[in-house]
């Protein structure tokens, strides 16, 4: 969550359709100022979120 720059709302938003490992981004939706953003996911976290969101 640091790692990538999200907010608490944010994160708590997110859906696992939001998260494109193929462009290593997530897309979060209804940002501040109602648009939406594309944030990076860091390499370091890549594996462990690709492997979280397999479980679920």
């Amino acid at each position: 969550m640091y790692g990538c720059g999200l907010r608490i709302l944010e994160c708590h938003r997110l859906w696992d359709k939001d998260i494109d490992f193929a462009q290593a981004y997530i897309i979060v939706k209804q940002v501040k100022g109602g648009n939406d953003r594309a944030i990076p996911v860091p390499q370091k976290v890549k594996t462990a979120l690709k492997q979280h969101v397999e479980k679920s």
